[in-house]
């Protein structure tokens, strides 16, 4: 890859924060209107300090990249968001259809499961239910985004095995 570019929120640090890595030979290639805040070649040149960097977001992004550290390093939070997505995936696909999750296997995120209740169509009364039950067991933000409806369980980082065992019992329960 020429450039990697990404935002940190929610897994790496705070919203806002942005990393970026660019290949050594593109450095300098960018076109004659780019400003100069947008050069990467600016930005090397002025130690990434050609104007003010967010130090809270930065800040938050150290702390994190510790605690990942601690937790065994990049592989062992990947297999952990394995494990935790596998738990709901595997009570979505084998609830006969009640719930019902409209990405492709290949494609499923393991940070952000988004599923139906009631049938692939949904059953918006009683994913409100559902809802409301998580709220009442202290799991909050599952609705889904606003142009499909429905649940979206999000499983950053933070989110523990055990809290995701918590949402796999209410869906269970459920």
């Amino acid at each position: 890859h020429g450039v990697v570019f990404g935002g940190a929120q929610k897994n790496l640090g705070a919203a806002g924060l942005t990393i970026v890595i660019v290949r050594k030979d593109l450095i300098g290639k960018q076109q004659d209107v780019t400003p100069a805040v947008f050069s990467y070649k600016e930005m090397i040149a002025n130690n990434s300090l050609y104007n003010t960097p967010p130090t809270g977001g930065i800040y938050t992004t150290n702390l994190v990249l510790k605690w990942i550290k601690a937790k065994g390093g990049l592989q062992a939070i990947y297999e952990l968001n394995l494990k935790k997505s596998g738990l709901i995936y595997g009570i979505i696909d084998n609830s006969n259809g009640f719930y019902h999750c409209a990405v492709d296997k290949r494609y499923r995120s393991i940070m952000n499961v988004c599923f139906r209740i009631g049938g692939a169509a949904g059953n918006e009364e009683l994913e409100e239910k559902f809802i409301k039950g998580a709220v009442e067991r202290n799991m909050i933000s599952l609705k889904g985004h606003r142009s499909v409806g429905g649940i979206r369980a999000s499983l950053y980082n933070a989110i523990t095995l055990e809290e995701t065992q918590i949402l796999a019992t209410w869906m269970l329960e459920f």
